[in-house]
């Protein structure tokens, strides 16, 4: 824990929320998870880097309790910080620039520890399951398609014909709306 007794966090968490006048606030907390590859790193390992990227996103202002866990099969840690800062009072901001900033710390953290991180497609990230299949080998929906677009493109000279070439494969495609589907 940072910031706070790991006996007693819900208490001191709940005491810094009344200090400052915000425990009738909805929101107590935020929960965050960091998960690893399969049999890349130790239990001991996982803990150490969870409390370095609790530390560096967290550990000025909040109060934060880092638990790694065994029972999927996969080493993981939990993060469930306060809402409210220990120091100033202030809401815990919860966006996507934030979610960005979490991903950088703690990606940063796997290489400097060698580990690996998941890659990104087209500035998105791949989902957890996909980058686990593509690490295995294993085809997904996702493959299927990709595979089935790229050889529409190759075909193609134009839009029509792309269109022309998805519907031959067999694909429906939804042109009259916000996003092509």
């Amino acid at each position: 824990a940072l910031n706070c007794d790991r006996e007693t966090a819900y208490a001191d968490m709940m005491d810094t929320k009344r200090r400052w006048g915000k425990a009738s606030r909805k929101r107590k907390g935020y929960h965050v998870i960091q998960s690893f590859a399969p049999g890349e790193v130790t239990p001991e390992q996982a803990h150490l880097i969870g409390l370095q990227l609790a530390e560096k996103l967290w550990g000025e202002r909040f109060e934060v309790v880092v638990s790694t866990h065994l029972n999927t099969g996969v080493v993981h840690n939990h993060f469930v910080l306060n809402s409210v800062s220990c120091v100033d009072g202030l809401r815990y901001c919860d966006n996507k620039k934030t979610y960005a900033q979490m991903r950088r710390a703690s990606d940063e953290l796997c290489r400097a520890h060698m580990l690996s991180v998941i890659t990104q497609q087209n500035g998105r990230s791949a989902h957890y399951r996909e980058w686990m299949a593509d690490h295995a080998g294993e085809r997904t929906w996702r493959t299927a398609i990709r595979e089935d677009v790229d050889k529409a493109i190759v075909a193609s000279m134009t839009w029509q014909a792309f269109l022309a070439q998805m519907r031959k494969q067999g694909y429906e495609v939804k042109t009259g709306v916000k996003h092509i589907a």
